[in-house]
């Protein structure tokens, strides 16, 4: 199932760089998961209600650890901004935003796993045959782009995120993330056949014979230890060329984008304390969930 939690570990990590209206996407995380979940495979009422109840503990455990980190890093970003960045410091912040998302990512397969026990035999083939779909639509979806219109978009999302923390960019500020959106290396293709190969290791173990799920952790800790070499050595590029732009346009900032950046670190800031420090509200009741 971890074709499915991975979207929320992400979801959950994204907080760091995402606006300050996604606290009220935060807070409803129990409610959008099952709906999302329900996308994959139909639901009833009360399977809904289940998932949000073995939610609860892990979204609590979330709020009160990891956002707890998010703050932290977010405080020694800022405080390393006020002299010259250097690559490998941008290098270990991308790295222990990943360690966060496999971190969420692992507690969210284990709670589909425990999900996955209670849905009918009906409901699991659904859900398979949803994922192995789903795998069609990206192969069909990103292997058919060009080399250019890779490039074009790594590009747009490079600049998305350092206006995002900057603001408008300079022209040699875009030209330098277009260049490094050159020399990242093509991921689609291996990494699409990673998850491939995942799809065909968790349909067997879905079939739930006895001690399924323990196998299937199991099995999804190796995958992450055993990647192939050209997927790693594809990976460790990419990190690499993207973290040594990043530095180089933080570098570069006028005061404007320096002004900027502080703003925006500061509503960051905010908005994590505030949901480390409020529980959620219950949209049906409108009491503390």
């Amino acid at each position: 199932m971890k074709a499915v939690w991975k979207t929320f570990a992400c979801l959950l990590c994204a907080t760091l760089l995402a606006s300050c209206g996604s606290s009220l996407v935060y807070d409803r995380l129990d409610w959008l998961i099952p709906w999302y979940v329900d996308s994959y495979v139909d639901l009833s009422k009360e399977q809904r209600q289940t998932l949000r109840e073995q939610l609860a503990p892990l979204l609590q455990q979330h709020r009160q650890e990891e956002l707890v980190r998010y703050l932290q890093l977010l405080d020694e970003i800022e405080a390393s901004l006020q002299s010259r960045v250097e690559q490998a410091q941008v290098g270990a912040w991308i790295e222990r935003l990943q360690q966060a998302a496999e971190r969420i990512e692992e507690s969210m397969l284990r709670v589909g796993v425990e999900f996955g026990a209670t849905i009918s035999e009906a409901q699991m083939e659904e859900f398979v045959a949803s994922l192995y779909l789903r795998q069609t639509e990206l192969e069909e979806e990103l292997l058919e782009r060009s080399d250019e219109e890779y490039a074009k978009e790594n590009t747009k999302h490079l600049q998305d995120l350092m206006e995002r923390i900057i603001g408008r960019l300079e022209y040699g500020q875009k030209q330098r993330l277009q260049q490094a959106a050159g020399a990242v290396q093509r991921f689609d293709a291996v990494w699409l056949q990673d998850r491939r190969l995942w799809l065909d290791q968790l349909k067997l173990l879905l079939q739930r014979e006895s001690g399924w799920q323990e196998r299937l952790l199991r099995t999804y800790r190796d995958r992450e230890r055993n990647r192939s070499a050209e997927y790693l050595a594809i990976v460790s590029h990419n990190k690499q060329v993207v973290a040594a732009s990043i530095a180089e346009v933080l570098n570069n900032r006028n005061s404007k984008q320096r002004e900027h950046t502080h703003q925006e670190f500061e509503e960051l800031r905010s908005m994590l304390k505030k949901l480390i420090a409020n529980p959620p509200i219950d949209p049906e009741t409108g009491t503390d969930a």
